[in-house]
């Protein structure tokens, strides 16, 4: 497992829409193949509008309300994975100033994953 330390930043209004990314968020976005996710493309933007699948986007809402509840920082260790890629990473979510809520995601390690066996016929 390899050892990383890239971290990115963005903020949510109260509605949590994307009000602000930080400055490595372009890079790492093109790094992933995420061009049409790109701090100018997403700001303004839901977050549920990047968020797949129901149990996900129940954890991210719980996580969110409990920051914003008890205004202080909540961390919490998840997968982000890629195709080639385990990504481990730590989510912390900091309440600021007016519901805004600062979200830092770091990754911690990665390592490559099994290439499917494609089945010829």
């Amino acid at each position: 497992m390899s050892e990383t330390s890239t971290r990115t930043t963005y903020w949510l209004s109260r509605d949590d829409r994307i009000v602000h990314v930080g400055s490595t968020w372009d890079q790492f976005a093109r790094d992933n193949g995420g061009h049409d996710a790109i701090g100018a493309v997403v700001l303004g933007r839901s977050l549920a509008e990047f968020i797949s699948g129901t149990p996900t986007r129940m954890w991210i809402d719980t996580i969110l309300s409990l920051a914003r509840l008890r205004g202080e920082p909540i961390e919490r260790p998840y997968r982000c994975d890629t195709p080639t890629l385990r990504r481990h990473m730590r989510m912390t979510v900091t309440a600021e100033e007016g519901g805004v809520l600062r979200l830092d995601h770091v990754v911690l390690a990665t390592e490559p994953r099994p290439l499917p066996v494609e089945v010829v016929t």
